[in-house]
């Protein structure tokens, strides 16, 4: 049994939202709603990672993830995938690097430029980090139909590209 396994329960509690006054307007509804499932779906995430003995946080799983699909990236490559700054990625792959996890080799064509690879200690993650992963979102879809999830990637990603770009004045 792994900790994604749900314990069953013979009162399941649905959460509430409170009205009261105070609280923030309902158009803030589905921002606060992404933010809570982001906090919820990470916390589960390093719960499953130290379950399964993996010492990984879930930035540096995105960066083996992606590396286990597109090796040779870039650092700036990478960077943007992940939408974070070039410095703060260079924390992460210094610290996957030190575990024997990643290796930045330079670019034959331009040598400024650091490309990243998987060692063998990182190649051998990638699957188990991916089927962890796979099977928290799993948990987290349950009960939600496909259009919905669909509508709501969807959404979603159309919500944070509208951030990405300045709005037009």
């Amino acid at each position: 049994m792994t900790v994604l396994d749900p314990a069953p329960s013979s009162s399941a509690v649905t959460p509430q939202r409170d009205t009261g006054v105070g609280f923030l307007p309902e158009k803030f509804d589905l921002a606060l709603e992404a933010i809570a499932f982001v906090k919820a779906f990470r916390k589960q995430l390093l719960i499953e990672f130290e379950f399964a003995g993996l010492a990984l946080t879930p930035a540096e799983a995105r960066v083996l993830i992606i590396l286990g699909q597109n090796e040779g990236l870039s650092q700036a490559q990478l960077a943007h995938i992940l939408s974070c700054q070039p410095m703060t990625l260079v924390g992460i792959l210094d610290r996957l690097e030190a575990a024997d996890r990643v290796v930045r080799k330079r670019n034959e064509v331009d040598r400024r430029v650091k490309c990243i690879y998987l060692e063998p200690r990182g190649k051998a993650l990638v699957p188990r980090v991916e089927a962890i992963v796979s099977a928290l979102c799993n948990n987290a879809e349950q009960g939600v139909g496909e259009q919905h999830i669909e509508l709501m990637r969807s959404g979603l990603s159309h919500m944070t590209g509208n951030l990405a770009s300045p709005p037009s004045i």
